[in-house]
């Protein structure tokens, strides 16, 4: 997965000669409001200090992804960036935001800019266009995500974060990594955040025979590659 991502956009940025022109990939974690604004519910993870967004900034175009990992205010080339070892989270959230900046600059994909203020909601708000009573799983707690499936039928959520797990979000209990096979199995159709593409999960979901919408704004490149379905109703 992480290695036909590399290719493709060694690739894409051989071909325009952005390996060697010097031009840098800006990458640093943006604070809760640069982040998602304001929203008036308090419970998204960057909110509880889970996550944090690095944000990769490359020919005028911007490329973002959620990470458990905090990394330095830095800049680095493609080139650099390739070479990462991907043996961390933030080495996988600089290739992913990477990335995501690199094929927006090459008009490959879109929305690689985070919603704010209400658009979380709103873009929950959509997602009975593709969720028709099936069966759902949503795997990565989106809260406003979870209580909207959970109006539209039957839903099961699973989280990696052990604070989370056990608990009751839009009446249903987050469920640990450890079920991922079983919610797989009984659901009908996958709603997956793209933050899993950073901590090393994702592959879990693809392939499954199994509808699958990757939600979010880090998934765009590696979506695009794979090529799956986005959900990602507000972003830029």
């Amino acid at each position: 997965m992480y290695k036909k991502l590399k290719e493709e956009l060694e690739t894409l940025a051989a071909g325009r000669g952005w390996l060697d022109d010097g031009l840098n990939i800006s990458c640093g974690a943006l604070s809760v409001e640069q982040a998602i604004g304001t929203p008036e519910e308090q419970d998204y993870p960057i909110q509880k200090g889970k996550e944090v967004m690095l944000q990769a900034e490359f020919r005028g175009f911007k490329g973002q992804a959620f990470s458990r990992e905090v990394v330095a205010n830095q800049s680095r080339t493609l080139s650099d960036v390739l070479a990462l070892p991907l043996t961390s989270d933030w080495q996988r959230a600089m290739l992913i935001a990477a990335a995501n900046a690199a094929f927006a600059a090459a008009g490959r994909i879109d929305r690689t800019i985070h919603c704010k203020n209400q658009e979380p909601k709103e873009c929950a708000d959509c997602l009975g266009e593709i969720f028709h009573g099936e069966k759902a799983a949503l795997f990565g707690h989106q809260p406003r995500f979870l209580e909207k499936l959970a109006e539209l039928g039957a839903v099961r959520c699973v989280d990696i974060d052990p604070d989370l797990i056990g608990t009751t979000s839009g009446g249903v209990t987050i469920e640990g990594p450890e079920k991922t096979g079983e919610v797989i199995a009984w659901a009908d159709r996958l709603l997956v955040t793209g933050s899993a593409t950073v901590n090393a999960t994702f592959s879990r979901f693809v392939d499954t025979g199994k509808p699958l919408h990757v939600f979010g704004t880090t998934g765009a490149a590696m979506s695009s590659v794979l090529g799956l379905e986005r959900y990602c109703q507000k972003a830029l």
